[in-house]
């Protein structure tokens, strides 16, 4: 399973750390990829993982997600 998610507020390398760490914790995941110049972060996982999980998850860490889309 592949999604790419549209963040806002993504302003620097300490926000994809930040995202990345987050993301990391959410069993199934196997790559995370994070876009600084285009706000986005694309995951691979073993298996489906609800979109508001990964939402949520991306939001407690203070960001805002704009859209998630399964590529």
């Amino acid at each position: 399973m592949k999604k790419e998610i549209k963040i806002s507020d993504i302003k620097c390398e300490k926000c994809v750390a930040t995202i990345k760490n987050a993301l990391e914790k959410i069993e199934d995941i196997k790559k995370i990829e994070i876009s600084l110049d285009n706000k986005t972060a694309l995951i691979e996982s073993l298996k489906e993982i609800d979109d508001k999980i990964l939402k949520d998850t991306i939001e407690n860490m203070g960001f805002n997600v704009l859209e998630i889309n399964k590529k």
